[in-house]
């Protein structure tokens, strides 16, 4: 099999090179036409030795991407889909400024991170990338443009690139540093060390690897000013709590091309964007919080980046006028803060989208949206879903959980995220795939109200539509910490109210009215089970219940 060069940074190649008997110089020669010209056909690269010619065409061989799909945006941004084999496609983003050109790289197929708010993280992690992989998409990506914009010779048409795709790049290391030696080598894209960023979610041993082998820019996904809401938004946070990873940025800045770290913020509706968590995190960067306190202030610069909304998410973006006011809070604590312009909503830029629409990894979509009528094996699953369906309440603060009174504002938002933390602990769970999507759907509604991920008609199952009633049924049912359980009385017209507001299914909430007495009992004997699920709607004999 031909080894494709693409793979190697100049130190691989020119070892490789050796091995076939050739000296530096001649992989210096290859290496500047592969990435400097573009070339792929070695009897085009005049200046190599015949003998060489003859050698590379018959082990070697220069292998672009396999492009499924370009879409150009009316602002000028470009997406690409390239075919990674498998089923799995990873996307690449130039965009144009006035001042430069950036491409946005990915370095997995998917990503096993799952922040809250990124596209990749829901379809799931396939594959790490390989340093060839992730050189093609620039390599295509120049040399693409050069020819589409007729760049004059020695005129880069990119000139930023930014590891923020698909993926997390600090998982991928092995293949990640390589890849950034090409991008930064004279003898390929010369690219600044300064005009080359590393974006992580919060990888620290990464980090502080990184700083030591090839210290670039380096980004950080933050987020949230304090664990608790990191933690719901970014998994990693649980690993790496905000102070390991603070210790981890300032240690980086001893090697760092650039004085500060940036810090990315992705302002999510009613989620992370109030004034209040705008001055918590001025506490936290300037070293006056408790996760910073020991650290001092953090040179940083913050990019506030409006959401790019997607289906699965259950996120809104933070309006303008919210984002403004938490920029200036930001500004007048004189931070450098920047408010990322939305770029190729028109062509779905924000990375991972059109990724998802290749490949559904669950195939959740398609398999519920089939489902009519219910077996005994969906009748069981349903059950398990009822049992686990606030699994997700496990990652939940004590404090808000057992609170005797109302909820704030933020802790509401928080506590809402509960139901997409089940999601999370399921779907990695062999063989719970259903379960998963059943379970975190209880708070959604018929017709798109509730929450987290507000799904399609279609795709809102009969089983998920089950538990949300039984979840319904037996909150109104069971004493609470903020009040006590209701009558069955005052039950049954709330129940009738959240039909008529296109929450419940109105089937389900028939068949409960025609066994609410025993629903009652049930619900109202169950603090520690949940198997109302199966006593609500399949009283025996089993009730078939239409999809």
């Amino acid at each position: 099999m031909a080894v494709n060069l693409l793979d190697f940074d100049l130190e691989g190649l020119a070892a490789w090179c050796g091995a076939l008997g050739e000296k530096r110089f001649r992989a210096v020669q290859l290496y500047r036409w592969i990435h400097q010209k573009g070339e792929s056909d070695f009897g085009r690269m005049s200046d190599l030795a015949k003998s060489l010619r003859d050698k590379l065409a018959g082990v070697a061989e220069v292998r672009g991407p396999s492009l499924l799909s370009e879409h150009v945006s009316a602002d000028g941004t470009v997406k690409w889909l390239f075919d990674v084999g498998g089923g799995n496609a990873v996307e690449s983003v130039f965009i144009p400024e006035t001042d430069r050109g950036t491409l946005c790289v990915s370095s997995q197929a998917g990503c096993a991170v799952g922040c809250r708010f990124c596209s990749t993280g829901h379809q799931g992690f396939s594959r790490n990338l390989g340093t060839g992989e992730i050189v093609a998409q620039l390599w295509f990506a120049e040399h693409r443009l050069r020819q589409r914009l007729a760049l004059p010779a020695g005129v880069r048409a990119i000139d930023n690139v930014v590891m923020m795709g698909m993926g997390e790049p600090l998982q991928n290391y092995a293949a990640l540093v390589p890849a950034l030696r090409t991008m930064l080598s004279d003898h390929a894209y010369g690219l600044s060390r300064r005009r080359v960023t590393v974006s992580t979610s919060g990888v620290v041993p990464m980090i502080d690897r990184l700083r030591e082998d090839c210290p670039v820019a380096l980004a950080v996904s933050l987020h949230a000013p304090n664990d608790v809401l990191r933690e719901s938004l970014v998994p990693l946070n649980r690993k790496y709590p905000l102070h390991e990873l603070l210790a981890a940025c300032l240690r980086y800045l001893d090697a760092a091309p650039r004085d500060f770290i940036t810090f990315e913020y992705c302002m999510l509706d009613g989620v992370n964007d109030t004034p209040e968590l705008a001055h918590e995190l001025v506490r936290l960067v300037q070293g006056q919080a408790a996760a910073s306190r020991e650290l001092g202030r953090i040179p940083c610069k913050l990019n506030l980046i409006p959401f790019n909304p997607f289906p699965a998410s259950g996120l809104q973006r933070s309006p303008r006028e919210r984002v403004q006011a938490f920029a200036q809070v930001l500004q007048d604590a004189g931070i450098v803060t920047t408010i990322r312009k939305t770029r190729g909503d028109d062509i779905d830029a924000a990375c991972g989208q059109l990724a998802g629409e290749v490949q559904d990894r669950t195939g959740a979509r398609d398999r519920l949206a089939a489902r009519r009528g219910l077996s005994e094996e969906q009748c069981e699953k349903i059950e398990i879903a009822g049992f686990l369906h606030d699994i997700g309440k496990l990652r939940m603060p004590d404090a808000i959980l057992e609170k005797p009174g109302p909820l704030t504002p933020a802790e509401r938002a928080i506590m809402r995220q509960h139901s997409y933390e089940t999601f999370e602990i399921l779907r990695h769970i062999d063989g719970l795939d259903d379960i998963a999507h059943w379970a975190a759907f209880h708070h959604e509604g018929v017709r798109g109200a509730g929450y987290p991920f507000h799904p399609a008609e279609r795709e809102f199952s009969v089983e998920a539509r089950i538990i949300a009633v039984a979840d319904v049924f037996q909150a109104l049912a069971q004493d609470r910490p903020y009040r006590r359980g209701m009558s069955l009385e005052a039950i049954l017209p709330l129940l009738d109210e959240l039909v008529a507001q296109g929450q419940l299914d109105p089937e389900l909430i028939r068949l409960a009215r025609q066994h609410g007495a025993s629903c009652f009992a049930i619900a109202r004997g169950l603090s520690e089970e949940n198997r109302l699920v199966e006593t609500v709607l399949f009283p025996r004999p089993r009730v078939s219940v239409p999809g």
